[in-house]
């Protein structure tokens, strides 16, 4: 969406078209919630849904977070979408609820978010803005932030959980955490990065990986995730190790917010009239 490349005054006037853009997105109603779910690979039932920001660009379609959250952290607009994020996935959260469906929303917050002195206050004003229960909201950060040696972060993550919120560390295994780092976290999840789950059953490197973290996160008490699973082969590695939960093209890209209570909803009836055949369905090749 930005490119940086040509003379100064060009990139200013570009930096400052995406910035009204981005503001205008906001405002307008462009910016939108897609969820992918995620599977609890010992009931084999869904457990919870990760909210993905999409903007519906007038001109440009659907543009994909990576071609505008780097620019909204240089920018400081990354607060105001955050902010967004967090208010959205609560409120869908709500409508979970209201549809009898148990079900944890997972949102990404930046590392810049949980360094601002004011995120955990303005993250309470939107928990009872929904109202929801927030242990049915989790926050998702990367493993890069949650160790960051700031006092506002930690202070932050402190406060979040005990509002009763989830933390995850997302991409987990592309960081430099320590255990020691980790014991002190007040999270609940780890995410392993899709890097490492792709081919599992084939690449005793990543097998090697995977199996440490599963068994790391047993020991402190965590639940793990796999993120990026796309083929059954990955799925039965993946529970034969003990993971908890497992999220991915596999299972189902990500989807509107539209379809999400009669997509879950399908698949619980089919599961309460015949596991057998959920089963089959859920280990098939695709």
């Amino acid at each position: 969406v930005f490119d940086g490349d040509g003379d100064g005054g060009e990139v200013q006037r570009s930096y400052l078209s995406l910035l009204g853009e981005m503001r205008a997105a906001l405002e307008g109603g462009q910016f939108e919630l897609d969820y992918q779910p995620k599977l609890a690979l010992r009931t084999g039932l869904i457990a919870g849904l990760e909210g993905l920001v999409r903007w519906n660009h007038p001109a440009r379609g659907r543009v994909p977070p990576s071609e505008f959250i780097p620019f909204a952290e240089q920018t400081g607009f990354m607060r105001e979408i955050t902010r967004w994020v967090v208010e959205r996935g609560a409120r869908f959260s709500r409508t979970l609820a209201a549809a009898g469906l148990d079900l944890t929303v997972s949102v990404n917050v930046s590392a810049l978010d949980i360094q601002n002195p004011d995120f955990a206050r303005e993250v309470l004003g939107l928990l009872r803005a929904a109202p929801i229960d927030p242990k049915r909201l989790c926050l998702e950060i990367t493993e890069s932030g949650v160790v960051s040696e700031s006092e506002a972060a930690m202070k932050n993550l402190r406060a979040i959980a005990r509002l009763g919120m989830r933390l995850s560390v997302d991409d987990f295994g592309t960081g430099y955490a320590t255990l020691k780092q980790l014991q002190q976290l007040p999270v609940n999840e780890l995410k392993i990065d899709r890097s490492f789950v792709t081919g599992i059953h084939r690449n005793r490197g990543n097998l090697t990986i995977v199996r440490s973290t599963i068994e790391l996160g047993k020991q402190l008490g965590l639940k793990v995730v796999a993120e990026g699973v796309e083929t059954v082969e990955e799925l039965r590695c993946l529970a034969r190790l003990g993971c908890d939960e497992v999220q991915g093209y596999y299972l189902s890209k990500p989807m509107r917010e539209a379809d999400v209570v009669g997509w879950v909803e399908m698949r619980h009836a089919l599961y309460a009239s015949s596991r057998e055949t959920y089963f089959a369905m859920l280990t098939e090749k695709r």
